[in-house]
Formats: C-alpha cells, structure tokens, sequence
C-alpha cells in the first residue's frame, strides 16, 4: 500500500549560536548599563557608553567601557543576534510560557512571550541539547517567572532572541543567555544562569549572574 501523506521531521539544532568575544560577558548593553544594589556578575561587564552602580556592583571578570573591546564585543553580539534569528524554527508556540516542557530545537513565536511560573527546558540526557525560542515581541516575567532545567540540560546552551524589550521579575530564577533588541530590566533579587545582552540600555537590582 502506497502512503501518500505529508512526513514532517523536526531536526534538533545541532550547535549552539556563536558569541564570540561576547561570550565572556555576563552584562553586556550596546548603550549604557545602571545598577542599583549589591549585583554581583561571575564575568565581564561591559557598555559601549556607560555604566553606573559598579560599585557597589561586583564583577568577577574585566569592565569594558567605551573602548576597543566594547566595540569587539557589540560586533559579536550582532553577530550571535543574527545567527539565532535566522535558524529554521522546528516548532512554533503560542500562549504562556509557564507550564510548558520543551524539548532541543528553536522555538518560534510570532508575538510577545510571557512567563508567570515555571517553564521546563528538557534535555533529553544531552549536555549538548541546543535550545533556541526566537520571540518576535518582548519577553516578560514577574516574581514567579523561573526557567527549570532537566535531564542534562546546560544554561550555556540555551539561547533567547527577543526583537523587544525584555523583563525578568523580581526573585525569579531565569537560564539562557538574553539576545535582545530592545531594553532589558533585571527586577530586584532575580538570578540569571547565563547572560543579558541588549543593544539598548540594561537596568540591574541586587542580581546575581553566578
């Protein structure tokens, strides 16, 4: 019997999006960066304006401000920004985030995202489980708003494009690395497993980026 139907096969991205000198940055604005309260960054810091707040902002790694590096650095996050942007998306979402358990692969939608509790990042027993959510719209979160990782999942491999603006709420446990457009806003207490990376401003308060 002849099978006539349509096979969709959704293929896992095989590597992670490229950073470059960027990689190093926990912090990294395309403009300027402002802390309030004792934020403590595990890598480099950096802004081709700008930063206010260090100290009593900590970082474990070199501050860039304005210079060379800078410059190196907001080049790779075009780089990387574009890299994520242009993948082929295996699946497309809608709704709340919260709730959800998603698997390898990129992961489009076609709006703005929300995240009111808790969403799932399964790594199926691969450390090298790339996960890529393009979000064609801002990235919210509040107090609530936490990104779990199971099964080998790694916070090194997981990747969020957002063309807006992006928020994470106070106290929420957020993992990836941020590829954001627009502003990012790291509200009081919150912890981010990876990095914030902005063309635009980056407002901290009290965060830590172990």
């Amino acid at each position: 019997q002849q099978y006539t139907g349509t096979l969709t096969i959704t293929v896992a991205p095989s590597t992670a999006v490229p950073l470059g000198t960027v990689a190093t940055y926990s912090v990294f604005s395309g403009t300027t960066i402002t802390n309030s309260s004792n934020t403590n960054l595990s890598g480099d810091l950096g802004a081709t304006s700008s930063i206010s707040g260090f100290p009593p902002g900590t970082s474990g790694g070199v501050t860039h401000v304005a210079d060379a590096a800078a410059a190196a650095a907001r080049t790779a996050l075009t780089t990387a920004y574009n890299d994520a942007a242009g993948r082929t998306p295996s699946a497309t979402f809608t709704g709340n985030l919260a709730g959800r358990t998603f698997t390898a692969g990129v992961h489009r939608k076609t709006s703005g995202a929300t995240l009111n509790g808790t969403v799932t990042l399964d790594g199926g027993g691969d450390p090298n489980a790339v996960f890529i959510f393009q979000i064609n719209g801002n990235l919210s979160s509040n107090s609530s708003g936490n990104v779990t990782l199971i099964n080998g999942a790694q916070a090194s491999n997981v990747f969020w494009q957002i063309t807006g603006t992006t928020g994470i709420g106070s106290s929420s446990s957020f993992s990836g690395t941020i590829l954001s457009a627009g502003a990012i806003t790291v509200s009081t207490d919150a912890v981010i497993r990876g990095r914030a990376l902005s063309y635009l401003g980056i407002t901290l308060t009290r965060n830590t980026f172990p």
